[in-house]
């Protein structure tokens, strides 16, 4: 969890690969993100053939509601880039997110922190719980399939879940009670995991953090206010 949000660098010899990295290439290159790249990326499908005009067409509307979410934009008119205070926003999520996590890790694993800059160790393991490092795995999924709406699909949106029965041949040693407790856990954790991880893969939303998004028709039919910077301010307070 530490090096998937790691922070971003310039120096060739600490170059990192995280989720604030990608985050900071997207808002580096935010200019060449335009909605007339984004419909001149090749049709799937198009090598072979030539696809009939109504699919084009249809792809063509999809494409701009898409990047309509990326934009934040409000105007009836095709949306022109990409929002930055929407990448700020989840930057600022990712942020607040590790505090707790560096703050364990430079005063206890990495760094031999003095005993009198550090909270007790009754104090510490509140700071660290499974609960804490569980919402670090879902936000990191969050991130990674969000960046993914700018960059393709994020190899850190491949996060490991349980897919096989762990029971198999756990007879010998537990009671047909205690099975099945366990295995009603391990199908609640499965589930848990399914259920949050592919709610983000909703094309109709943005999600801007774990639980809050925007989706096209709240941005259609929200009124324009002020200039273009002021509209995306409120889309971003959504």
């Amino acid at each position: 969890m530490r090096k998937i949000l790691e922070e971003n660098t310039e120096r060739k010899q600490r170059k990192t690969y995280s989720l604030l990295s990608a985050l900071s290439a997207i808002r580096k290159n935010a200019s060449k993100f335009t909605l007339e790249e984004y419909l001149n990326l090749p049709l799937h499908g198009a090598q072979d053939r030539t696809p009939p005009q109504w699919a084009v067409d249809a792809i063509r509307e999809s494409r701009i509601q898409k990047f309509r979410l990326l934009s934040g934009e409000t105007d009836p008119m095709p949306p022109t880039t990409i929002s930055i205070a929407y990448l700020d926003r989840i930057e600022k999520v990712l942020q607040l997110k590790k505090q707790r996590l560096y703050y364990h890790l430079n005063k206890y694993w990495l760094y031999s922190s003095d005993p009198s800059n550090r909270k007790s160790p009754d104090e510490e393991a509140k700071i660290l719980s499974l609960n804490y490092l569980q919402s670090l795995l879902i936000t990191s999924v969050w991130a990674a399939k969000t960046l993914s709406r700018y960059v393709d699909v994020l190899i850190l949106s491949e996060m490991p879940t349980i897919t096989f029965d762990p029971l198999i041949g756990s007879e010998i040693i537990l009671s047909p009670g205690s099975k099945s407790r366990a295995s009603k856990f391990f199908a609640r954790r499965r589930s848990f995991y399914k259920n949050t991880f592919s709610k983000y893969d909703d094309s109709d939303k943005l999600y801007l953090s774990t639980r809050s998004f925007v989706t096209v028709d709240e941005l259609k039919n929200r009124p324009t206010i002020g200039s273009s910077g002021s509209a995306e301010k409120a889309s971003a307070s959504h």
